[in-house]
C-alpha cells in the first residue's frame, strides 16, 4: 500500500488494536457464544470449546451494542489496553466464572438477554433488559426498566432498585426485596472502554465485520473514516490505506498492498455518510484482490436525526421534569439517515425543575454528541398515575 504498508505492520506489532480470532466459517458458526472468567483470563466459548482467550488486568467487564449495533463485551487486557469483543448479532450471552463487575451498558440493545450463572461482587444494570441471575452477587444495582429474574440457586445480598419500572422477581413470578434507591448506582469501574472511540480496539470473533475474498483466504478490517463536507473519494486516498488491515489466513500474516476506490465517481463531492467500496491488491501478485467496504462519515452536512421513544409516560402527584430524565434518555433512539444509530444528551426545554402537570405536553432536546447533526426535538405527554 502507499501507507498502508509500514503502517499496517508498525501499528499490529507495537500496539495490536485491531485483532481477529481467526474463526474459519463452518457450520458451527452459527452456534452462539459463551463466556467464561477464570484465573486472569476470559474464555470466549462456542459448542463447548474456547476459541479466544485473553489475560486480564482486572475482571471487570461491560455489555454494549456499538456504533455498528454489534453487540460486544469490553474489558482491559493485560497489557492495559481496551477491547471490545464482537458477537455481532447475537442476542443472547451466557456467563460463568468469577469476576469483579459486569455493568449491562445503556447502549445495550433491548432484545438482548443475559445470563448470570458465575460471581460478581458488583452488577449494574443500566438498560432495560432480560436479565437472569444464577450465581452469586454481593450487590446488585437495577438503574432501567429491567426484567431481572433471580434463579432457586442465585445469591445476591443487595438489591437496590432507582427505576420504578424495574420488576425483580424469583423464578417463580414473586418479588424479591429490594432496597428503592433515589439516584441510580453507577459503576465506579474504569477498566471498561468506549467503543464509539476506540473502534481499532474491537475483536471480531465472527468475522461480522470484515471483508473476505471468495476463497477466505484474504480478509480486511476496515476503521471509519471521517471527512469534511465536499471533500472528494480522490481526497480520501491515503485515508482509505490508513484505515484498511489485510489479513492472510492461511500463511496467518498481515499483509501490504494498495487499496483504490471501486467507484468511478471518485471526483465527486460528498455530502452525506455512506458506505463505500473499495478494492485492496497485495504486493504479492500471487495472492487474489479483494473487495471491501468502509464506513464514510461526512462532516458539516447537517444530517436529518429521527427519534422514537416514548411519547407518554405516567407521574406521581409532585415529580418534576428532572425525576425523568434518565427514563426519557433511555427510552429514546436516536438514528440518522444511513439508519445508524446515534449518541447524545437530553434536556427538558421547559427547565427540570418544572412541576409536571396532569395531561400536559413537555418539549425536551436531544443534542447529538456528533456536530454532524443538528439538535432535535420531541415531547411527551405526562399522565398522573392513578
Amino acid at each position: 500500500m502507499k501507507t498502508v504498508s509500514k503502517k499496517l505492520l508498525s501499528l499490529l506489532l507495537a500496539a495490536m488494536l485491531v485483532l481477529s480470532l481467526g474463526v474459519m466459517a463452518s457450520a458451527a458458526s452459527s452456534s452462539v457464544y459463551s463466556m467464561h472468567v477464570a484465573n486472569g483470563k476470559v474464555q470466549f466459548v462456542q459448542n463447548g470449546a474456547a476459541v479466544g482467550s485473553f489475560n486480564l488486568k482486572s475482571a471487570d467487564f461491560s455489555l454494549k451494542t456499538d456504533a455498528d449495533k454489534d453487540f460486544v463485551v469490553c474489558f482491559v487486557d493485560a497489557n492495559g489496553n481496551g477491547k471490545a469483543v464482537n458477537l455481532s448479532k447475537q442476542t443472547s450471552l451466557s456467563i460463568s466464572g468469577s469476576m469483579n463487575s459486569l455493568t449491562i451498558d445503556k447502549s445495550l440493545d433491548s432484545a438482548i438477554s443475559v445470563t448470570m450463572n458465575g460471581t460478581a461482587t458488583k452488577m449494574t444494570v443500566n438498560a432495560p433488559n432480560k436479565v437472569n441471575v444464577n450465581g452469586s452477587v454481593t450487590t446488585l444495582a437495577v438503574n432501567a426498566a429491567a426484567n431481572v429474574v433471580v434463579g432457586d440457586k442465585a445469591s445476591i445480598k443487595t438489591v437496590n432498585v432507582s427505576n420504578s419500572k424495574a420488576t425483580v422477581k424469583n423464578s417463580a413470578g414473586q418479588s424479591v426485596k429490594t432496597n428503592t434507591v433515589s439516584s441510580p448506582s453507577t459503576s465506579t469501574n474504569k477498566n471498561t472502554i468506549n467503543t464509539s472511540s476506540n473502534k481499532g480496539n474491537t475483536i471480531n470473533i465472527k468475522n461480522s465485520n470484515t471483508s473476505t475474498s471468495s476463497d477466505s483466504r484474504i480478509r480486511l478490517t476496515t476503521k471509519a473514516i471521517n471527512a469534511d463536507y465536499d471533500d472528494t473519494l480522490d481526497d480520501l486516498i491515503d485515508e482509505l490505506n490508513d484505515n484498511v488491515e489485510a489479513y492472510d489466513t492461511v500463511n496467518k500474516e498481515y499483509l501490504s498492498g494498495d487499496c483504490d476506490w471501486k467507484s468511478s465517481r471518485t471526483s465527486y463531492s460528498l455530502d452525506k455518510s455512506g458506505t463505500h467500496s473499495f478494492v485492496f491488491t497485495p504486493d504479492d501478485r500471487n495472492l487474489p484482490t479483494v473487495t471491501g467496504n468502509i464506513k464514510i462519515y461526512v462532516d458539516g452536512n447537517s444530517e436529518d436525526v429521527t427519534l422514537s421513544y416514548n411519547s407518554t409516560m405516567y407521574f406521581e402527584d409532585g415529580d418534576r421534569l428532572s425525576d425523568y430524565t434518565r427514563e426519557l434518555k433511555d427510552s429514546i433512539t436516536a438514528r440518522n439517515d444511513e439508519g445508524d444509530e446515534i449518541r447524545g444528551s437530553v434536556s427538558w426545554s421547559n427547565g427540570s425543575k418544572t412541576e409536571i402537570r396532569s395531561g400536559r405536553s413537555y418539549t425536551f432536546k436531544f443534542k447529538p454528541s456528533s456536530s454532524r447533526y443538528e439538535t432535535v426535538e420531541g415531547s411527551v405527554k405526562f399522565v398522573l398515575n392513578d
